[in-house]
């Protein structure tokens, strides 16, 4: 996907884990978020739920959970 979104001229940050998405998050300007679900160094819905919670950016949940609740819960995470 890097390079997909390369070649069509759009800056690509990426980070391998939660703690790489929150300094990413600080020092960069984000339109929107490719996020899996599965980090080595936390869980990806509290990951969704923390970005709703600091900004209204999109959220493209790239390898959503087998439990359907799960995926209810992350396409449904909202804002507060």
């Amino acid at each position: 996907m890097h390079i997909t979104f390369e070649s069509e001229c759009y800056s690509v940050l990426t980070a391998a884990s939660v703690v790489e998405m929150r300094t990413q998050f600080q020092f960069g300007v984000i339109d929107f978020v490719i996020l899996d679900l599965s980090l080595p160094d936390g869980d990806g819905m509290d990951l969704v739920s923390k970005v709703r919670a600091d900004s209204s950016i999109s959220i493209i949940v790239a390898r959503p959970r087998k439990n359907a609740k799960d995926r209810v819960e992350a396409f449904e995470s909202r804002r507060k």
